[in-house]
């Protein structure tokens, strides 16, 4: 996660804003805060994205299932993008405020990963099948 939040190679920075996110979660839930971290990050990682592709002419888009590794990268990335939209001084603070948003179910990164899903649920016919031999 560290390496996420780095900006321009200042990785001090970076362990600082999580060393805060981790003290916020932990003074207002009252809870252990990485399991609560790994539980937002989980709720937040998308299973799908879609891709345009184009097939001769015709541009389409096409559902493309994610693994672990990428969909945490994307439910990362997105809570501290939606983080930064939020008020307050320290980023560290407004990256808990963002977790906790997401653990309750109101994060606009839930809406987003809605929003993901449903299009790859409607672009479903643009899936990439192979006939399998038995």
């Amino acid at each position: 996660m560290i390496g996420l939040l780095m900006r321009q190679g200042k990785r001090t920075i970076a362990q600082k804003h999580v060393v805060t996110l981790l003290g916020q979660l932990r003074l207002v839930t009252g809870q252990e805060p990485f399991p609560l971290l790994v539980k937002a990050v989980q709720l937040a990682a998308p299973i799908v994205v879609t891709r345009n592709e184009q097939k001769r002419i015709k541009v389409t888009t096409v559902p493309v299932p994610l693994n672990e590794t990428q969909s945490a990268r994307k439910a990362i990335l997105w809570i501290v993008k939606h983080s930064e939209r939020r008020p307050g001084k320290k980023f560290g603070d407004r990256l808990a405020m963002e977790v906790i948003a997401v653990l309750n179910g109101n994060s606009e990164v839930l809406k987003l990963k809605a929003e993901q899903h449903r299009l790859a649920y409607v672009n479903r016919a643009n899936l990439r099948t192979r006939a399998t031999r038995a």
